[in-house]
């Protein structure tokens, strides 16, 4: 869902914070401005030895850290009190010259990127100041280069990446081809650099339709992806020289490769980013352009979804200073209104004016400014906000000692941290009572002054204006929309969205696979056809066929290879993404798929597929048959071992075989590790060649030892199958065979498994309950050889008795008591003799916390500590093997 904000009235210098309200989360907007609970004064060490910023970021453990406009390193409690002070030192041990916004650790920690006479660094620090590393970025500050970190974030392993701008002094022309680019550095959890990575935003047009470099790619903010990747914004310059600067953004995957990059015609520079929290994975990208009125510059934001496709036109806001460009302030939804940050409302030259936070409905309306500051200039060049559950911390600078600012005696820039908390007994609406059989609604609301309230909302039916309680109109009932409800008390407005289309329904089911993505091959140079791969044929959404109802797809392909980009189409509906483009490298790459619809974005498909890519047109020759492994070749005194394959097309084949070291995945020699060798277990080999997949198990023990027993004892008689084993309340399915020659057998069949060689399987619940549901065709395959087995359920189980057995076996996840502080108690019901795998993690999906229940009871109520994490938004996830469900936990 889309919608575009029309700002009402701004002031100058505004930073744009905004996310939209999605379908699955209604926005509670409290409509009093924030108050002041505590607000600190931390004064330089030399005075006027001030930056212009200062940075704040959350205690995992509880409180925040603050770096000081003058490079200080400060832990403050969550009611502001200094824990300790220490000064920032550089890593050789000389003077910092500059800092960046400091990232907090799950320990809780800090990392700090730092900048001294020597070179780049990151230090990680504890909370009292102490340094437990330092790590050189492995570039430094020479006569030819210059280095510039801009963003410092965590990586979904534990360690830290590092975003830096090369600029190279050699070049007359600064808008020459690669004067400057990005270099991305990454470390672990100790310090030590993993790897090194450039980046440069390339355009087409060169000579022979090779791609150029553009005059320059800069990066300013970096931000975290939910699939454990990052995304880039900054500017990359067209390749005509001296052209205007463009705004640039740039996906990759964990391992820092280009997902996509693309520029952004509208925007001349992106300074900022923060995520869309509504649910549908998307981002607000903030910059500026430059409008007609000369001598104006103007903030402008937009939004794209996880693909960078622009999903609003950028809404622009003059101001006079570019120096004073503000950035976007990640605040996430939680009863709060939009919120506008002003880095300071006045001209910079007049040596006055305050930091202004101001509140917008979701429809662009003001309800209400606040500013901050006394009669000096109070500031920050790159404002830094935090949402917490009950209000705002802001960082700034402060040249005043009086009004908001005390306990100061001299007007010196100092930093200033400010806490704001909502008001108390703010007044508010809440989810409304609803009965879908009648349309009868009744308004609530929380707070206020006690006075009479009125109401407003369209398609509602009531007696009066002050009435709360009405019928929604037939025709609305019939056609459902969001309602947008409207409370004024004492001239304060709330508002609430209610999401008619979802309180009537529990059809709504989260995307499926239908089948298996098939690996593709390719050779160098081969320009792929866009419809020859899509991946709506293999994942679906169940719910498509309800009226009203969109997608609203967000979809990810990590592991491409070079020159093969994702391409997508309209995804309101169907999940229409192809891959174009033509690979330049060979070898073979597994591709993550990613897909989730609007309403379910924690449970998306995650699935895999491979690329082979080659330059040699055949690799196998052909022999008409069809593909198939036999007995490798193995010795046993050294562990060498070669995989053997009969029959194929004579293309490219690659293999599997866990526990052996190859050189390649299209390599059929290599090494049993000594570990296994020390320990021997049967290792299943696996073949693909052109789609299609062969297996064969091999018993090197049994091989050595003399008396290697085959997979299926040889009858002499034909492959047959029989009728399956089945357990119809687990769905639990057994493929039984008789006869074959003792070769390995795989097994598939529509709806239950794709060609595997493990006869043990689950039929999915939908096919378990439905009453509709057709014959299976059981399938075996054997050297090549195919018999089929036509199998019943219906008549195996009887539907009646299997919906009794389904419906007792509902899996629920219920919190007990939300929000919460240092613990959570869930309580688990539905999954009596089953295993659960829980998952614990925040936001971003970092994995928090996961453990196992081998066998449930029929109630379980386990315990997690969150006492190592600061306030945020959690998720905790419960999987059994046919269910999963997840629920949101509040962390205070």
């Amino acid at each position: 869902m889309k919608k575009n904000y029309q700002i009402l009235s701004y002031q100058k210098w505004l930073v744009v914070m905004s996310w939209l309200v999605g379908l699955t989360l209604p926005l509670i907007i409290n409509a009093q401005a924030p108050v002041i609970q505590w607000q600190r004064s931390i004064e330089p060490v030399i005075p006027g030895a001030v930056s212009g910023r200062s940075a704040i970021v959350k205690n995992s453990s509880g409180g925040y850290f603050v770096v000081t406009a003058d490079r200080r390193l400060v832990a403050l409690t969550t009611a502001g009190d200094v824990l300790s002070d220490t000064p920032i030192r550089g890593t050789s041990g000389s003077d910092v010259l500059s800092t960046v916004s400091p990232v907090s650790t799950n320990d809780g920690n800090v990392v700090v990127g730092v900048l001294d006479s020597q070179s780049w660094s990151l230090q990680k620090r504890n909370a009292n100041g102490g340094v437990l590393w330092a790590s050189n970025l492995a570039f430094s500050v020479s006569p030819q280069y210059d280095y510039s970190v801009s963003s410092i974030v965590a990586s979904s392993d534990g360690g830290f990446v590092a975003f830096a701008i090369r600029y190279d002094r050699t070049y007359a022309d600064p808008f020459a081809p690669d004067a400057t680019y990005v270099i991305i550095t990454k470390v672990n959890q100790t310090g030590y650099v993993v790897w090194q990575k450039e980046l440069r935003y390339l355009t087409p047009g060169g000579p022979n339709n090779s791609l150029l470099y553009t005059n320059g790619t800069r990066v300013n903010k970096v931000v975290n992806t939910p699939d454990g990747g990052y995304l880039l914004v900054g500017t990359a310059n067209p390749t005509t020289s001296n052209s205007t600067l463009r705004g640039w953004a740039a996906k990759l995957d964990g391992d820092g490769s280009v997902v996509w990059q693309r520029h952004y015609q509208q925007m001349n520079e992106l300074n900022d980013v923060s995520a869309d929290l509504s649910g549908t994975e998307a981002y607000f990208l903030n910059g500026y352009v430059l409008p007609a009125t000369p001598g104006f510059y103007a903030s402008s934001t937009l939004r794209i979804d996880a693909l960078g496709n622009p999903t609003n036109t950028p809404v622009q806001v003059p101001y006079q200073s570019f120096n004073s460009l503000a950035t976007v302030a990640a605040v996430p939804p939680s009863e709060k209104p939009l919120v506008y940050l002003v880095g300071n409302d006045t001209p910079w030259d007049n040596n006055k004016g305050d930091i202004r936070l101001t509140g917008f409905s979701d429809q662009g309306g003001v309800v209400w400014t606040k500013t901050l500051g006394g009669s000096g200039r109070d500031y920050n060049f790159k404002p830094a906000i935090l949402s917490i559950p009950d209000g705002y911390i802001v960082a700034g600078v402060t040249e005043s000692n009086d009004g908001d600012v005390k306990g100061r005696q001299t007007a010196t820039p100092a930093t200033w941290i400010v806490k704001l908390q909502n008001p108390a007994n703010a007044f508010k609406l809440t989810a409304p009572t609803y009965t879908c059989q009648t349309g009868a609604i009744t308004f609530n609301t929380t707070g206020g002054d006690g006075s009479p309230v009125t109401y407003s909302a369209p398609g509602i039916t009531r007696s009066s204006p002050t009435s709360n309680a009405g019928v929604v109109e037939q025709g609305l009932r019939n056609d459902p929309k969001p309602i947008v409800i409207t409370a004024t008390q004492s001239g304060v407005t709330a508002t609430y969205t209610f999401n008619l289309i979802g309180a009537c329904t529990n059809e709504i089911k989260p995307p499926v696979l239908t089948s298996s993505l098939p690996d593709q091959t390719y050779k160098v140079g081969q320009v792929l056809d866009r419809s020859a791969f899509n991946l709506a044929t293999y994942i679906q959404d169940p719910t498509q066929a309800q009226p009203h109802y969109m997608s609203n797809w967000s979809v990810s392909m990590k592991g491409l290879p070079a020159g093969i980009l994702q391409s997508s189409g309209d995804l309101t509906s169907m999940l229409n993404v192809s891959i174009i483009g033509a690979p330049t490298t060979t070898g073979v790459y597994t591709v993550t798929v990613t897909a989730s619809t609007q309403y379910f974005p924690n449970q998306p498909v995650v699935t895999t597929f491979r690329i082979a890519v080659t330059d040699v047109p055949v690799v196998n020759p052909p022999t008409g048959n069809s593909l198939a492994l036999t007995a490798p070749t193995y010795s046993c005194q050294t562990g060498a071992i070669t995989f053997n394959t009969t029959g194929g097309d004579g293309s490219l084949i690659t293999y599997s075989a866990p526990g052996i070291t190859r050189s390649s995945a299209t390599s059929n020699t290599g090494t049993i590790e000594q570990g296994l060798r020390n320990d021997p277990k049967p290792i299943t080999i696996t073949a693909t060649q052109s789609g299609q997949t062969t297996t064969y198990a091999f018993d090197f023990s049994a091989y050595c030892a003399g008396n290697q027993p085959p997979v299926n004892p040889p009858t002499g008689d034909s492959l047959a199958l029989l009728a399956p084993t089945y357990n119809c309340q687990s769905g639990a399915i057994h493929f039984n065979t008789s006869g074959g020659n003792g070769s390995p057998i795989e097994f598939k069949s529509i709806g239950i498994t794709d060609w595997t060689v493990n006869p043990d399987q689950f039929v999915d619940k939908d096919s378990r309950t439905a009453n509709d549901v057709k014959p299976f065709s059981l399938m075996a395959r054997q050297n090549g050889q195919v018999v089929t087995y036509t199998w019943d359920l219906k008549a195996a189980c009887g539907r009646a008795r299997l919906s009794v057995a389904e419906t007792r076996a509902t899996l629920s996840l219920t919190v007990l008591g939300n929000p919460v502080r240092d613990q959570v108690r869930v309580r688990i019901e539905g999954a009596e003799g089953q295993s659960i795998r829980l998952r614990l993690t925040d936001v971003r999906g970092q994995l928090l916390e996961t453990r196992m229940i081998e066998q449930a009871g029929a109630s379980e109520e386990p315990a997690f500590q969150l006492d190592q994490s600061g306030p945020e938004l959690l998720l905790l996830q419960a999987v059994t093997n046919s269910e999963q469900k997840t629920v949101k936990i509040i962390k205070q």
